[in-house]
């Protein structure tokens, strides 16, 4: 589950790149969803910087919004900052085991809301998904 905690498209952007990749790399069996803190409109910006990966953002459904119910249903719960992994872990401490951040630095909606803004952000958000990918194909167990 990719969770961001503005609405502003990040986790639909990384479980959808999420899911290509996997699928690329014949990981079938990995399901993905996206759930926000505030759920809003697709954002139009953040769906063409995804589709530079040939990646499409509106089949993949509106985000969903974070409740402990969603996050229990899920193997792991992959937050957009470190600041998000924070505020999850403290509300539901029994599910801290499974919170982790997705890339090493926080991945947020550019300060400009510019289409060279948002491809940048897609570029490093592809990054992070593909060294995910990665871990998840070598089997380490101790990803984090």
């Amino acid at each position: 589950l990719f969770v961001d905690e503005d609405g502003s498209g990040l986790a639909e952007m990384a479980s959808c790149m999420f899911l290509s990749a996997a699928k690329d790399n014949r990981l079938d069996d990995m399901s993905s969803a996206c759930a926000s803190m505030r759920v809003g409109a697709l954002n139009i910006k953040a769906a063409r910087a995804t589709a530079r990966y040939d990646v499409e953002m509106t089949v993949h459904g509106a985000p969903l919004e974070v409740s402990r119910e969603l996050c229990a249903a899920y193997d792991v719960i992959m937050c957009m900052t470190l600041e998000l992994c924070d505020t999850l872990s403290a509300r539901w401490p029994d599910l801290s085991e499974k919170i982790m951040c997705l890339g090493q630095e926080d991945l947020r909606a550019p300060k400009i809301d510019t289409q060279g803004g948002w491809n940048r952000l897609a570029d490093n958000m592809a990054t992070n998904i593909n060294l995910l990918v990665t871990e998840l194909m070598s089997g380490d167990e101790d990803y984090d």
